[in-house]
């Protein structure tokens, strides 16, 4: 089998094409660039360009059983909607549709939990049924990813293709050049006093991820999506726990959520005056809710792993060490 993957150069990427090449996969990978590559470039055939170019398009494909379609625009400071839709569901429409007529088997899309209605409490955990709403249906970033999974599964309909959607929950992880998800360790990493949000999110290994994907391509069912999680995790004892690996003291310290939501008001008046900025109400409400899900439908049948988070917080840490990111 061979397979093309888009966004082979951020975290999830790495993941994904470490595992491909762990099982003997031929691989394609369509990229901007490959300045933050850290995976072995002579493994992999190389296609430049971006996935919304339709000129790229039939270079990439070509000869490929598989898609994995991880890029996509995750930035939270665009001003409007625009950018998202020309980019998470313009994009991928026309990959999907090209990929269909290239001959392509499989289609797996990097979609989010955010297009997910969230648990509230360890003992209401929510699964794929449940319907996005506040805060995140307000979010551009969810907007566009659940119109791109409406569409896709659409265009899927009487087609010979497989599609199959996974939903990954908060990423950590080695191979975060930007970086992306690592800005939350990094923002914490020795601080003597860290002011936190009250909310919490669904922590997960992005190996154990990658492997999920990757079984996607043969095991996964078409139509379905699927969450893949790992610990649910207020963000206080994510940090008391990243302090233990890290081998420092920390005075964490919970915020009133009058506090962030003001600074998410001015964040708001920052935007309205065209700067861009990730301070906004949308963004602050997202971190005072509990983002808690279960992935029981992926471990049942997509073989995801429940690795403990030490051993990827662990990792990620040890990871940016290398880059000289941390000391």
């Amino acid at each position: 089998m061979k397979v093309l993957v888009t966004g082979a150069n951020g975290l999830l990427g790495h993941h994904v094409v470490n595992e491909l090449l762990s099982d003997g996969r031929e691989i394609r990978i369509l990229v901007r660039n490959v300045s933050d590559v850290f995976f072995d470039l002579h493994r992999v055939e190389v296609v430049l360009g971006s996935f919304a170019d339709a000129s790229t398009l039939d270079e990439a494909l070509e000869g490929c059983d598989a898609v994995i379609h991880i890029a996509a625009m995750v930035s939270h400071t665009a001003l409007d909607y625009q950018p998202y839709e020309a980019i998470n569901v313009d994009g991928s429409i026309q990959l999907f549709r090209e990929s269909i007529r290239m001959g392509v088997k499989a289609f797996v899309f990097i979609s989010s939990s955010n297009t997910v209605g969230n648990g509230t409490s360890s003992s209401l955990l929510a699964n794929e049924d449940y319907p996005c709403g506040f805060p995140f249906e307000r979010s551009y970033y969810a907007q566009s990813k659940i119109a791109a999974e409406s569409k896709l599964l659409e265009l899927s309909k009487n087609q010979s293709i497989r599609l199959i959607i996974i939903n990954p929950c908060f990423l950590i992880g080695a191979f975060d050049p930007k970086p992306s998800s690592g800005k939350l360790l990094l923002m914490g990493y020795k601080r003597r006093i860290m002011f936190v949000p009250k909310g919490g999110k669904n922590f997960v290994s992005a190996e154990n991820v990658a492997r999920v994907v990757c079984n996607a391509l043969e095991k996964g069912r078409s139509g379905e999506r699927y969450l893949a999680g790992g610990e649910n995790m207020s963000f206080k004892n994510f940090y008391t726990l990243q302090s233990k690996i890290g081998s420092y003291q920390q005075w964490i310290i919970e915020l009133p959520d009058w506090v962030l939501k003001t600074a998410g008001f001015i964040g708001d008046f920052m935007r309205a005056m065209g700067m861009e900025s990730e301070l906004s109400t949308v963004n602050v409400n997202q971190l005072l809710v509990q983002e808690y899900y279960t992935s029981d439908k992926a471990t049942r049948e997509l073989a995801l792993d429940a690795t403990d988070l030490s051993k990827s917080i662990n990792q990620s840490l040890c990871w940016f060490k290398s880059q000289g990111k941390i000391s």
